[in-house]
């Protein structure tokens, strides 16, 4: 099933005022923004704002801070369009950079093409920034791979569970828990636009993928995998799975476009790891 559907056209660099420029520049060097979020900045608006539309009839809240909306919509457009949630603030950022050239030829590439440009403008190596980026988005891709697996064995432990597999106290190295319960956690950020009924950001917490989590997310896998009964807990499994092959298959599609569209150490960088990660490319 796609997840793609329409987004506003965002401008290219290229096709900014020069005034634009330049404050597209001052953005990045003296805010640390990525490039898509310069390009926002500058333009006046996020493409994805009028994509969110909230339930009718939907009873009044605390509305969270702009920062906090704006990561709420950008997390549903990337669930939306791709099939997967981001599982970090830098992945969420990242993702969002390059789907900005996701439909120009070279897609990523290009991105690297724009770090490179500014890197050299600033006197900095744009090889190694090339290489860095390209090194992330191997590392996301192998990350999805191996949650996935850890998904799939739980999911295999499951099958001969009792109803309620969860309810009593088992050791901690049970396969994936930490993963089912994030993949839990971000769709229900996403869904209900707040992190009051978690009670933090799932983007910014730690422990998830942990072997030993620290005591406060021990706690808080365990009691949202408690109430689980057998059926809804392979179905949720069901989902997380195709979550993170969705995240797996947009991240290799980056790398293989700069072992396609790139030249030098990043093209050789992104064929070493298609290569660890067994996946044949041109």
């Amino acid at each position: 099933m796609s997840h793609h559907f329409e987004l506003p056209v965002v401008t290219p660099v290229s096709e900014l005022t020069p005034d634009q420029e330049i404050d597209f520049e001052h953005a990045m060097d003296t805010e640390g923004l990525s490039a898509y979020d310069a390009r926002a900045r500058v333009l006046g608006y996020y493409p994805v704002r009028d994509q969110i539309t909230a339930p009718e009839n939907q009873e009044t809240q605390a509305q969270p801070d702009p920062e906090t909306v704006e990561r709420l919509q950008r997390l549903e457009i990337m669930h939306r369009d791709y099939g997967f949630y981001p599982t970090s603030l830098r992945e969420l950022s990242e993702s969002f950079s390059v789907k900005d050239f996701d439909e120009k030829r070279g897609g990523a590439a290009k991105h690297l093409a724009e770090i490179a440009r500014h890197q050299e403008k600033h006197e900095a190596d744009p090889v190694k920034a090339a290489i860095s980026v390209t090194t992330e988005f191997g590392h996301y891709a192998r990350q999805a791979r191996t949650d996935a697996t850890a998904l799939m064995q739980l999911k295999e432990e499951l099958s001969t569970a009792d109803a309620h597999p969860f309810s009593r106290t088992e050791p901690w190295a049970v396969s994936g828990r930490g993963q089912l319960v994030r993949f839990m956690d971000l769709r229900l950020f996403a869904e209900s636009q707040t992190a009051d009924r978690i009670g933090f950001d799932p983007l910014q917490a730690e422990g998830y993928r942990s072997e030993q989590p620290n005591r406060d997310m021990s706690a808080h896998i365990e009691q949202q995998l408690r109430n689980l009964s057998l059926g809804e807990a392979q179905r949720i499994l069901d989902n997380a799975i195709k979550d993170q092959s969705g995240r797996f298959k947009f991240w290799i599609e980056q790398v293989a476009a700069i072992k396609r569209h790139n030249t030098g150490a990043s093209r050789v960088v992104a064929g070493v790891i298609l290569d660890k990660l067994t996946v044949t490319h041109r």
